[in-house]
């Protein structure tokens, strides 16, 4: 009798465990989601100025770079890779109120400064954030210009 209240203990005690440490990796992986997140969450805003959209893009250069997320031939990150995160700048392109979406690539192409130059002080919004299903990090933000 004792052997076997022993050992029905014994093994409630490793489910135990392994429920908790489950629980627990799995509140960790919420908490660097989370913080991840937040990081770019902070420019979903209704008016934010040149300089917040540079500073978004550069994070998420950063951090495909960090990443090694793969380039294709013309530069641009590879948008299936869960660990890329792409940033889209809308503007209108004629007085007819067409407007085009950039990627974050084009304006790194030709230099940050010269986006800064021309749009440090316009104001963005951001209209779209996308996210990931499988890891529920951000996949992508796109940015307007209501300028």
């Amino acid at each position: 009798m004792k052997k076997s209240f022993s050992l029905v203990f014994v093994v409630l005690v490793i489910i135990f465990i392994v429920l908790f440490m489950r629980f627990k990796s799995l509140k960790d992986r919420n908490y660097e989601v989370m913080n991840f997140n937040s990081d770019y969450e902070i420019f979903n805003n209704d008016k934010i100025n040149g300089l917040d959209i540079t500073t978004v893009m550069h994070k998420a250069i950063s951090n495909n770079d960090k990443y090694s997320v793969k380039k294709d031939s013309e530069g641009y990150y590879d948008l299936e890779d869960t660990d890329c995160v792409e940033i889209y700048v809308s503007m209108t392109v004629d007085d007819s109120g067409k407007t085009k979406t950039y990627r974050m690539e084009s304006f790194n192409k030709v230099g940050m400064q010269s986006f800064i130059a021309s749009f440090a002080d316009a104001s963005f919004k951001c209209t779209n954030v996308e996210y990931y299903k499988s890891t529920g990090k951000i996949k992508s933000m796109t940015f307007e210009l209501l300028d």
